[in-house]
């Protein structure tokens, strides 16, 4: 009988030690989370000043989901940065030099592009577990070529027309 007493009260404080070590995990996932949110709209802003002036974009992400929507005339490039997000890249109504390029690095990201009708699509890259659809993979040269390079691990890319 004292025996089954304390194996019950050994079981009680595993219990409770599994909960307080979850209870700080939860916690510790908050505040990285919120940091990372804090240090995310920072550099939003210093990138909006930057890219203001320039005809290169840059755009990035940190625990974020991103829709970006250029309505840019004679763009230059795109430069797109991400870490555990979703970035969508909608240039349908953006216009770019005769030949333009988009970088790529994202980690455990998913990157959607909608590229403008009349231009072709040039892609290559570094992958490492990533899953990429690309729209354009036959399409004819004759039109101006957006040059896609990326560096991804454990991405999705997607390049739609």
């Amino acid at each position: 009988m004292a025996r089954d007493k304390s194996v019950k009260n050994t079981k009680k404080k595993i219990k409770k030690k599994i909960i307080k070590i979850i209870a700080i995990l939860t916690a510790i996932a908050a505040v990285v989370a919120a940091v990372a949110k804090f240090i995310d709209s920072i550099l939003d802003k210093k990138r909006e000043e930057k890219n203001e002036d320039s005809d290169i974009k840059e755009f990035s992400g940190l625990f974020v989901n991103k829709d970006v929507k250029l309505k840019e005339f004679g763009l230059a490039g795109i430069i797109s940065k991400s870490c555990f997000s979703r970035i969508n890249l909608d240039l349908k109504d953006a216009t770019f030099k005769q030949d333009a390029f988009i970088t790529i690095t994202s980690n455990f990201s998913v990157v959607d592009i909608t590229i403008p009708d009349g231009y072709s699509v040039s892609f290559d890259g570094l992958f490492n577990k990533c899953s990429v659809k690309n729209a354009f993979e036959d399409a004819g040269t004759s039109e101006p070529v957006i040059y896609i390079a990326a560096r991804s691990n454990y991405s999705a890319i997607r390049i739609m027309k």
